[in-house]
């Protein structure tokens, strides 16, 4: 909140979407902390396609740690 880079152009986008990314954090979490019942299907499907794209990203959390994936070599056949 209180970085400069001593062009006032920098700090106003800075600014901007420092407040943007304050508003979509409290959006999320009221998506995450909501009990099934309590939301709405398009919230639902929201969430639902959130946890979609990290899984793609194989994004991880403090609260959702992914666990390492082991990764097998595929080893060419033998030559014979």
């Amino acid at each position: 909140e209180k970085r400069e880079f001593d062009n006032p152009s920098v700090d106003a986008t800075y600014k901007s979407s420092l407040s943007k990314l304050t508003r979509i954090n409290a959006d999320l979490l009221s998506l995450v902390s909501a009990p099934d019942e309590k939301l709405e299907q398009k919230s639902l499907d929201l969430r639902y396609a959130i946890a979609l794209m990290l899984d793609k990203l194989d994004w991880s959390t403090p609260n959702h740690v992914r666990k390492p994936t082991e990764k097998v070599d595929d080893p060419a056949p033998e030559k014979k």
